[in-house]
């Protein structure tokens, strides 16, 4: 089966102009919104923080449920919806003990919502210290990444070191096998 005839030619070479242009652009774009908006917004994992999971009896809006944790001061939580009934808050809260916040958030919704309108499901919490440590391993991860692209596209898998190997999404090392007589 042949996807792309043989005598199919291209020129992509004549958009390698428009391609580079396009390229800067975005990238200059990136980093202005990068300046704009004050850095990376880094989510709990990276920053600290608690990831709280509740389950409603019925459909409640987000809006409320915003309100509601306001009250305890969670300012500026971010409130998504996991499911039928379900949502994720999440917050830049993290150095209160997960006993003493499961008891706060406890009794805020049920002062909001109504005893048994609810389920906990779960609470999270990461360290402020935590987050630089996997923000640190994170950025320190790159220059291999990049080492690892790098020699994978330039000398493919047949020259890499296995553990380049082990990051590539292609590999050749089944090349030639499996054609029977050949």
């Amino acid at each position: 089966m042949e996807i792309i005839k043989s005598d199919t030619h291209f020129n992509f070479v004549r958009l390698m102009k428009p391609a580079v242009a396009l390229s800067i652009a975005v990238i200059i774009i990136g980093i202005a919104s990068l300046i704009w908006h004050g850095g990376p917004n880094y989510g709990i994992d990276f920053a600290g923080g608690t990831l709280i999971q509740i389950k409603f009896q019925n459909e409640t809006h987000a809006d409320k449920i915003r309100a509601a944790f306001k009250t305890i001061g969670f300012e500026g939580s971010i409130i998504q919806e996991y499911g039928p009934k379900e949502v994720i808050v999440r917050t830049a809260e993290s150095g209160i003990d997960a006993k003493g916040l499961t008891a706060r958030v406890d009794g805020m919704l049920s002062s909001s919502f109504g005893a048994g309108a609810y389920e906990i499901r779960r609470i999270e919490m990461v360290g402020p210290k935590v987050g630089k440590d996997l923000t640190k391993k994170a950025i320190s991860m790159r220059p291999r990444g990049f080492k690892n692209l790098i020699c994978q596209t330039h000398f493919g898998s047949q020259v890499c070191s296995p553990h380049c190997r082990s990051f590539s999404l292609f590999s050749n090392e089944g090349e030639g096998k499996g054609e029977q007589g050949k």
